[in-house]
């Protein structure tokens, strides 16, 4: 995608492993974020605020879905049978350097 005419300007990486694999990308290319490209993860992980610059990520509440599951689970072990149920987890978006205003 980096070398096509018209490049994207910005990379939205939905996990750790897949921005790792853009940071060498983008650097293979030869471009500097967020000069060239803006960059967003999913899933704050620690190192994105050491990197230079730091990464904006979206943070989640990795835990939480992990746990509502295994609550419906076990009501229903217990021979509970609940009724279907949507949740909405909210998430955080963690501004740091690496994106850039939209160019138009």
């Amino acid at each position: 995608m980096l070398r096509l005419p018209d490049p994207p300007t910005a990379l939205l990486c939905a996990e750790s492993d897949a921005m790792t694999g853009a940071l060498r990308a983008v650097r293979t290319a030869g471009l500097k974020y967020p000069g060239d490209i803006s960059l967003i993860g999913f899933d704050d992980s620690s190192w994105a605020a050491v990197m230079d610059p730091p990464l904006t990520m979206i943070e989640q509440p990795m835990l939480r879905p992990g746990a509502l599951t295994a609550e419906r689970l076990l009501a229903r072990i217990k021979g509970e049978d609940p009724e279907p149920e949507v949740h909405t987890l909210k998430s955080r978006f963690i501004e740091r350097g690496s994106a850039a205003p939209p160019r138009h």
